[in-house]
């Protein structure tokens, strides 16, 4: 005779980018161990291809996970986490300052998404046209993060070295090398971004462009627009949560945790 299988609860949230309703399912222990195999990998792809993979699996929607902007990702991760285990977590730190082990606890739905009031997605180009963005993907944002962090990487290897040893010359040549890669990396995914463009009764969507002519349109653009495009990405809306404690010193600490390598670790 077959087993019979466990029927699951099914949960109702609003991702926080469109507010569309999303239909989920606890995890079971199959998604269990694909987080865990991905933890103990300690590997942002492997992290990626498990983050897909939970989702997918849970998610009960039709919902293409490859276009949602990270923190709709981090949203669904922890509402479905909220309710596959129990909502009080307990895990532990090591202050900086003392290096001595902290444990702290937090309730998963205390994580919060902040938004910036001065947030948009709308861009002012121009008086006449308005550039309308779209969220990184969690494959962009995670290529952005492993740059950033090679960039600063190889920051700290050119001040580790003598002025005048060939050991900064060689770390010097491959910071440049680097940071070339770096930029066009950067403007890469930030072009990719660029959803459409809005002008009276004109709307313009730049994938229906040849690469070519939305460089040149990304050209004529003067440095207010471009400082509003920076803007968009620094302000976009993040999961966060902080959690106060003191170290054996007395010292009043925050533990802060934000982003896909908090839920990780």
């Amino acid at each position: 005779m077959a087993l019979p299988k466990i029927s699951v609860p099914i949960f109702t949230t609003e991702l926080p980018s469109t507010g569309a309703k999303v239909k989920y399912r606890p995890f079971t222990v199959a998604e269990e161990k694909i987080l865990l195999i991905a933890r103990e990998a300690n590997d942002a792809d492997q992290i990626i291809i498990a983050v897909k993979q939970v989702l997918n699996n849970c998610v009960v929607d039709d919902l293409d996970v490859e276009k949602l902007p990270t923190f709709d990702i981090e949203w669904l991760l922890v509402h479905i986490r909220a309710a596959s285990i129990d909502n009080n977590v307990e895990f532990q730190i090591r202050d900086p300052d003392t290096e001595e082990i902290i444990t702290l606890e937090m309730r998963i739905e205390d994580i919060k998404l902040h938004r910036n009031p001065e947030h948009t997605n709308k861009i002012k180009a121009d008086d006449t046209y308005t550039i309308l963005m779209r969220y990184p993907t969690i494959d962009e944002s995670i290529k952005l993060i492993q740059v950033l962090a090679e960039y600063s990487r190889l920051q700290s290897a050119i001040k580790a070295t003598d002025p005048d040893s060939s050991e900064r010359k060689k770390a010097e040549i491959e910071f440049n090398s680097f940071n070339k890669k770096r930029v066009q990396i950067e403007f890469d995914i930030t072009i990719g971004c660029m959803d459409k463009l809005v002008g009276d009764d004109q709307i313009f969507d730049f994938s229906d462009s040849t690469p070519k002519e939305v460089n040149a349109f990304v050209d004529s653009l003067d440095a207010r627009a471009v400082e509003r495009i920076k803007t968009f990405f620094e302000t976009m809306p993040i999961l966060r949560h902080e959690i106060k404690y003191k170290n054996k010193k007395g010292d009043e600490k925050t533990f802060v945790i934000q982003g896909l390598n908090s839920f990780f670790q």
